[in-house]
């Protein structure tokens, strides 16, 4: 259609013009001294062509007037030269505002959308896809208004507004654009757009001209917000993948969003790594693993989580509300009067120096499933056991069977408990907790046989309290990473609030020394100084295993068992790999030395047993040291390492089930053996 002299006016209907072809001009609708007016109705020009200008529509000497309810719907037009979907060459002005559809169109040199000399005012419009080949989607030599424009498009191209002024009074939605959008102009007044993720907002003045918009980030940048003025940010330092819409952190480093996604804290390295497996943003929202908050994931997230019981740095999934709440006290009840039962058993049976096997064996379960624990729980912290969920549930099974002679290890923590309890979480009132359970199931006994109660009370639980109170004095490196370097510091993540670091290890490192101080001391001052006859039910306890030159070797055992529960505490393996793996090592070298030469019991057999589970928990210790080593040196999971896994979860599972069985073999056989004396 080409109008000379006269206007295009359009009340109502509806107008559709496809596929028109012009050589020169106005592919579809060409006026030259007259107007495009548009109150109401319909009008569609789809998949036109101008050779020079024009695409879809061509003004000269005339106005562009849409002010109702009509609709413009350009789509799929194309010009060699300008204006690729509207071009008006008019000193008048352009007045698009009513709804306007943009889409698909391309102009050779520029203008692709809308290419204009006179004044232009935009409102109600929709822009897809319109810019190619680095071409402007608007092209305006006079001034340009924009109100409630959307824009969008799927082409790898920014969308660009160039006009000698631009005035647009709502921040542009540029958060649809893949590769954001630009406004250059001389008089610039257009608040900062909302950009895409992956874009940031720039503000640049060049030779006069300014420019606004969003701009995909450069290399080492990224902007992770969507919808938001937001600029483009560095990376943070140990990011593993830096994209500009995505950020991976290397496993074992952190970062805290602070007042929003793109505000990140200095990275951290985290003391434990498996609370940092390198989590990407901002697909989640948390740096830190299931489970674990705070900065370094030092801490545990209190809604799902609680403070594992006998390890520092780990946290464990509590049960879902009360339900679980009957089953566990339950287990840990009954576990604790289990222990400590079979133990005043054995010292009743032995007020005649006679040995009690089933005591002893109890003794050598808990020593061996402590230096355990220590193996399990390192091998289960490497990425090979993480990566792997059958092999994570073979360890998670051993250190279950191996927690079974830990008098103060149930199913779950005990702040799960008081969770469960509709009491918040909170170590403290966790310590008082697992504090008086042991002290009322010693009370239970103590008022009859109060020093037999009392050693074996502390045999059974006063491992597990040295362990607990030593939760409050662990110390880990809180490192964070900046571009010049690490800066460390020390921190105590569970020191409890009132306590200064110099309070809380005195008060709290008294206690741990206290506690060995009653039994290397009081013990051994026991078993050497106590020459009554018949010797004390307590006294027998301790030494009728014995020979009489090695009477308090027990001391030693006792002593090894509270060492091997406070190395997964004060050394956690994540901070302190290769020093608790170290420790673990010396410890059980020594004492397998020291076995080996003076063979402390009186029947050979269980100096033989006893021998037989040091190197057994030696040798865990060596493979659990191995994989940690592959951790450390970054080493991909491997076969061997699988085989160490599977080998190392089956030794403490196997062993300790079978010392349990042969502990109740021998308690029931005790036990019948006694009645029928009694009979006789």
């Amino acid at each position: 259609i080409f109008i000379l002299n006269g206007d295009f006016r359009q009340t109502g209907g509806s107008t559709h013009l496809q596929n028109c072809t012009a050589d020169v001009l106005a592919g579809g609708i060409g006026l030259q001294n007259g107007s495009l007016v548009q109150k109401e109705g319909y009008l569609w020009i789809s998949d036109c062509h101008a050779g020079q200008a024009g695409g879809a529509c061509s003004v000269q000497e005339g106005n562009v007037d849409q002010n109702g309810t009509g609709e413009i719907f350009f789509d799929g037009c194309s010009s060699e030269g300008v204006g690729g979907g509207l071009c008006a060459f008019s000193r008048g002005s352009v007045k698009l505002m009513g709804k306007s559809v943009f889409q698909h169109c391309v102009a050779g040199m520029s203008g692709a959308a809308l290419y204009s000399i006179a004044p232009t005012t935009v409102a109600s419009s929709t822009i897809i896809d319109t810019t190619r080949h680095g071409q402007t989607s608007f092209f305006v030599r006079s001034s340009l208004v924009m109100q409630n424009v959307s824009i969008s498009g799927a082409l790898q191209q920014p969308f660009e507004a160039l006009a000698r002024e631009i005035t647009i009074t709502q921040p542009p939605n540029c958060s649809l654009l893949a590769d954001g959008c630009q406004f250059t102009a001389t008089s610039l007044q257009v608040p900062p757009p909302l950009c895409s993720q992956g874009t940031g907002v720039v503000n640049l003045t060049t030779d006069g001209q300014s420019m606004i918009g969003c701009e995909k980030c450069p290399q080492g940048f990224m902007q992770l917000m969507d919808a938001k003025s937001e600029a483009c940010r560095p990376c943070p330092a140990s990011a593993q993948i830096c994209e500009p819409a995505r950020v991976k952190m290397r496993p074992g480093y952190m970062v805290t969003i602070r007042s929003s996604i793109n505000d990140l804290s200095p990275p951290r390295r985290c003391a434990a790594p498996k609370a940092c497996p390198g989590r990407s943003l901002p697909e989640e929202r948390s740096s830190c693993a299931e489970g674990y908050a705070g900065d370094g994931c030092l801490h545990c997230d209190s809604t799902t989580h609680a403070a594992a019981d006998g390890q520092s740095l780990s946290c464990t999934k509590c049960g879902v509300g009360r339900d679980s709440l009957p089953m566990e006290i339950a287990y840990l009840t009954a576990k604790m009067l289990g222990i400590f039962t079979i133990a005043l058993l054995g010292g009743f049976a032995q007020k005649d120096e006679e040995t009690t096997t089933s005591s002893i064996l109890l003794n050598q379960l808990m020593a061996f499933s402590a230096a355990g624990l220590v193996a399990v729980g390192a091998a289960a912290d490497t990425t090979a056991a993480r990566a792997d969920e059958t092999l994570g549930s073979m360890l998670q099974t051993a250190r279950q069977v191996l927690a079974v002679s830990q008098a103060d290890l149930g199913l779950t923590s005990f702040e799960c408990i008081l969770s469960s309890a509709g009491r918040a979480s909170s170590m403290g009132v966790a310590q008082v907790l697992s504090t008086a359970l042991p002290t009322l199931v010693m009370l239970s006994a103590g008022m009859r046989y109060p020093y037999l109660a009392l050693v074996a009370g502390s045999n059974c639980f006063l491992p597990g309290f040295a362990a607990s109170v030593g939760k409050f004095v662990v110390v880990v490196p809180d490192v964070e990473v900046e571009e010049t370097g690490e800066k460390s510091q020390l921190a105590m993540p569970d020191l409890p609030q009132g306590f200064s670091a110099t309070t809380g290890v005195m008060f709290f490192g008294g206690l741990i020394l206290l506690s060995f101080a009653a039994v290397g001391l009081g013990w051994s001052y026991v078993t050497v100084m106590t020459k009554e006859s018949p010797t004390p039910a307590h006294v027998a306890y301790l030494r009728s295993a014995f020979t009489p030159d090695h009477s308090a070797a027990e001391v030693e055992r006792m002593v090894r068992k509270m060492l091997f529960r406070l190395l997964p505490v004060l050394l956690p393996v994540g901070a302190y790999p290769a020093s608790q793996m170290a420790c673990a090592s010396i410890l059980l070298l020594l004492v397998l030395v020291i076995f080996m030469h003076i063979k402390p019991y009186r029947e050979m057999w269980l100096n033989h047993v006893e021998i037989a589970l040091i190197t057994t928990a030696l040798l865990m210790v060596f493979m659990a040291k191995w994989l940690l080593s592959r951790d450390v040196e970054g080493a991909d999971g491997s076969a061997i390492d699988v085989f160490l896994l599977g080998t190392l979860a089956s030794l403490g599972f196997t062993v300790a089930i079978a010392l349990t069985a042969s502990l109740l073999w021998f308690l029931f056989g005790e036990r019948h053996g006694r009645e029928l004396l009694e009979d006789f």
